[in-house]
């Protein structure tokens, strides 16, 4: 969230541990350009490849779903199959934002 509002986003924070639903909802009322999400622990891979199924697919296809954190780096190949664009560092999401605030 600090990186996406350093780069001059406007930034919903919903903290953590939100089931798809919830960010999805959340995603629809704010009217967003980017989700992202850092996963940090992964207990069940085979449960949070679904949930980031159900968000990618829950989100209209201009709005990115972007996934770091230690567990995702863990799990990238997984996690771009269900749709996330996986980054590996703060530097390069922050890269990631400025592309798409340049996009038309």
């Amino acid at each position: 969230a600090a990186a996406a509002a350093s780069e001059g986003w406007d930034v919903v924070y919903l903290g953590a541990d939100l089931p798809p639903s919830e960010v999805l909802s959340a995603a629809e009322q704010a009217g967003v350009q980017a989700v992202a999400l850092s996963i940090v622990l992964v207990t069940d891979s085979s449960k949070l490849v679904e949930q980031l199924r159900q968000i990618r697919h829950g989100l209209d296809s201009e709005v990115q779903l972007f996934v770091g954190g230690a567990a995702a780096r863990q799990q990238t190949d997984e996690l771009r199959t269900a749709g996330a664009h996986v980054v590996d560092s703060l530097e390069q999401f922050r890269k990631e934002l400025r592309r798409s605030s340049e996009q038309p």
